[in-house]
């Protein structure tokens, strides 16, 4: 348990770090394009990325796969078995990536479609496809695969060191471009470079740090049978997420073009921020859950899973709280008052954030144990549904149609049915639990929405514009919701064990501040 502990927390430390260098970085490019050459670029960018997520479907969630396999032979010190499972995922990454070439080099005869009304003239849009799709390609033809060498081992913080210094590289390349050459292209064409260096940094470290496990072997018949079946059930997952997440930005593209896809791109880069502060939490935590599922009982891991999602419930309603209060004031300062949104749209974003995050923690323990299989066609179902209600409501109520449809499919499907799966599956319940969850995750909201609807009227009291205001708005925002969300989050049973588990990440001369605090 407590070199668990001391991964989490060296994982999550490392995490934080990398995570606001992925924050701050492309921060300072998307600015430097909306104000060197325009918005409308910033919706090219997040058009090709969304249709290649589209592409990565080919990927079938094999990565994933090979981690959960590599778990319990790491734990164990299996080399055989490991270096067989490196070889295999070496084998089906290459295979991936001529597969995503294929498929980009098909999808250049209908990218201008996917384009509503006018594109920037000065640029090809083929040829900046090719330039992304030769990035994607490189992310599974050169040592990607190694990266899951570090995850099943709980060294997560190696990935983001290495990281930390791509983003530099491939932000200092981009802003040159556009600010001083005015070229989209040299902004282009960072990514595959950037790429390619990440994965020949992975590689180097992956061999210094892991000498032992090399691409050579095979798995017997069995393993395979088994990596195959979790892979079928990825796949499902795979398609569901991917049309889930992407597909807002398809249909934007398509129905109202570039400048709204940008304007709705720069809105969406505050949540996709956010998201990346829980994604350090989550990958920092789903190898230590996977190593806790392998060596403790049921009871252990259902009293984690209550402690830990306490304490996540608290950051992803917080961060709503001051996603509802300042959005709209940061985003007039950043991008111009005439690249917003009305109000209500702000409010139907953070609803769409707070429900597309409220089920993460049955997330992280459906990934941790490996649970792909049993929930195959939840996904699907609710990204199909998406999809549909994309397509209509978009046509009869606009943008708000667009974010509406996320949050219908994300709360009536995926968190009900998939915490039933891992309820059922894992923690050997009768039904009591499930409905226990379920009543604990509306209560979760009902308390978010009390706070942060309090701290909005707040907050709209405070005539103070620019910076100043800003800065006033947040400071209110960083102390007094929190607060309330203390004292409310007290009456829970899991408390005293969430404060236990801070305790043991955090450094030793905070841990007096915060059983002081808390």
């Amino acid at each position: 348990m407590e070199s668990r502990s001391k991964n989490v927390k060296r994982n999550i430390g490392w995490g934080i770090i990398n995570c606001f260098v992925s924050i701050i970085l492309p921060f300072l490019t998307r600015t430097a394009v909306v104000y060197s050459i325009g918005i409308e670029y910033t919706g090219l960018d997040s058009l090709f990325h969304s249709v290649l997520s589209v592409m990565n479907l080919a990927e079938l969630g094999i990565g994933s796969a090979m981690v959960f396999s590599m778990y319990k032979p790491i734990a164990e010190m299996d080399e055989e078995k490991v270096c067989a499972l490196l070889n295999l995922y070496r084998k089906c990454y290459r295979i991936i990536g001529m597969i995503v070439l294929g498929i980009g080099t098909a999808l250049l005869l209908f990218i201008n479609r996917l384009i509503a009304g006018n594109v920037p003239n000065n640029v090809n849009i083929c040829i900046l496809f090719i330039i992304y799709i030769v990035d994607d390609a490189i992310g599974y033809l050169l040592f990607a695969y190694k990266t899951s060498l570090f995850t099943a081992s709980q060294r997560v913080d190696w990935i983001s060191r290495i990281t930390i210094i791509v983003q530099f590289l491939k932000c200092i390349i981009r802003i040159v471009g556009v600010v001083y050459f005015k070229n989209y292209y040299i902004y282009a064409i960072a990514l595959p470079v950037t790429t390619l260096l990440n994965n020949l940094l992975i590689h180097y470290l992956a061999g210094k740090e892991f000498p032992n496990y090399r691409c050579i072997g095979e798995l017997n018949r069995e393993d395979k049978v088994a990596i195959k079946k979790k892979v079928g059930g990825m796949v499902f997952q795979k398609i569901g997420h991917i049309i889930l997440t992407s597909a807002d930005t398809i249909v934007i593209s398509a129905f109202f073009g570039l400048r709204v896809l940008g304007i709705y791109n720069g809105y969406y880069y505050i949540i996709t921020a956010l998201a990346a502060v829980l994604s350090v939490v989550q990958r920092s935590l789903i190898p230590s859950i996977g190593n806790s599922i392998v060596k403790e009982n049921t009871e252990k891991n259902y009293s984690n899973f209550n402690i830990i999602g306490l304490l996540y419930i608290w950051i992803i309603g917080w961060s709503s709280t001051c996603l509802l209060c300042l959005y709209q004031p940061f985003i007039t300062l950043w991008q111009g008052s005439e690249n917003t949104f009305s109000f209500p749209v702000v409010i139907m974003l953070t609803v769409y954030y707070y429900t597309f995050h409220m089920g993460d923690m049955i997330h992280m323990y459906k990934e941790a144990l490996g649970l792909w299989w049993e929930g195959k066609f939840v996904p699907i179902v609710s990204s199909l549904l998406n999809l549909i209600l994309n397509v209509v409501l978009v046509q009869l109520i606009g943008i708000y149609g667009i974010l509406i449809s996320t949050i219908i499919s994300v709360t009536f499907i995926n968190v009900p049915i998939l915490s039933k799966i891992v309820f059922k599956y894992y923690f050997e319940d009768n039904g009591h639990l499930w409905k226990k969850y379920l009543g604990e995750v509306c209560l979760y909201f009902v308390i978010t929405f009390i706070v942060s609807t309090f701290s909005l009227l707040i907050v709209s009291g405070i005539h103070i514009n620019g910076y100043i205001g800003l800065f006033i708005k947040a400071t209110y925002c960083l102390i007094v919701p929190n607060i309330f969300y203390l004292f409310a989050w007290k009456k829970f049973s899991y408390y005293k064990g969430s404060v236990e588990f801070i305790a043991k990440i955090i450094p030793n001369r905070f841990r007096s501040i915060i059983n002081k605090i808390m």
